[in-house]
């Protein structure tokens, strides 16, 4: 069946989820009590592509679970749960650890039985590896999923943060990652330019009175932590792309950008009409 073809049906069959004509007003999606309420997650995907933020965020088109957000998604919960218990004075062992893993596997997503069984191995090493580095560190989390919100004219930004670590000098933001880095230069790069850890810095800075002394990103299959300061270059870098999605959201500006390299792994390829992925 041609691709074109395909590609039409699937929007036609989409168009369900399209607001009445009559009612032309999309961006209530995002508008919380006459102000913008906006995320990392929706400035992301915004500008990654206007289309895909509008599938995901304002038409709210359902997608199957992917294997990597499945993954992800288990190996985090999994940590957060020993970090808990390490706040509380508990002690787990290495087999608690993974029996818990074990507990919490999801069998959502993946390509097939080989590919869940080598994902799911790869997630054992990475929890054990994380599990010696953390008991040999002695150190204990300040706070786990932190919730923040703050304002910036009538921009509501919103988020949480994975991990915040106090010390004598100040604090430090770390967000875990279950993907890979070869060495330890690319994870201080990745960190250096993440523009979440940009947002999260800048949201650090307006909402907590605690000096912050860096970023981190601990890459987890490779055990490798990423280090970077986020001072005001890439504060203003993080407001000016705040303001970049407000423009165009209120402009209802969701013209797609088809880059092979996103539309590739981007979950709405298939009905997207203008995705490189063919």
């Amino acid at each position: 069946m041609p691709e074109e073809f395909l590609k039409t049906s699937a929007l036609e069959e989409i168009k369900r989820y399209e607001a009445p004509a009559s009612k032309p007003e999309i961006i209530p999606a995002v508008r919380e009590r006459g102000a913008l309420s906006l995320s990392y997650f929706q400035v992301e995907d915004y500008l990654t592509c206007p289309l895909k933020y509008r599938y995901r965020h304002i038409m709210r088109i359902p997608v199957l679970p992917h294997h990597n957000l499945v993954f992800g998604r288990v190996l985090h919960n999994t940590i957060h749960f020993y970090l808990r218990e390490r706040m509380s004075g508990k002690r787990m062992t290495e087999k608690e650890l993974l029996k818990e893993y074990e507990e919490r596997w999801i069998n959502e997503g993946f390509l097939s039985r080989e590919h869940e069984e080598m994902r799911k191995k790869a997630g054992e090493k990475a929890l054990l590896q994380f599990y010696r580095r953390e008991e040999t560190s002695g150190k204990i989390p300040g706070f786990l999923e932190k919730n923040f919100r703050w304002q910036l004219d009538d921009i509501k930004f919103i988020g949480r943060w994975d991990r915040i670590d106090y010390s004598e000098e100040g604090a430090v933001i770390i967000d875990f990652k279950a993907t890979e880095v070869k060495d330890q230069k690319e994870a201080d790069r990745k960190t250096k330019d993440s523009l979440q850890m940009d947002l999260y810095a800048l949201s650090f800075n307006k909402t907590q009175d605690v000096p912050l002394l860096e970023t981190r990103l601990y890459f987890l299959e490779s055990n490798i932590v990423g280090h970077a300061q986020k001072k005001e270059k890439e504060l203003e870098r993080a407001v000016e792309k705040i303001r970049e999605i407000k423009a165009g959201l209120l402009s209802q500006d969701f013209r797609a950008k088809p880059d092979w390299h996103n539309c590739s792994y981007c979950e709405f390829r298939t009905i997207c009409p203008d995705s490189y992925a063919y």
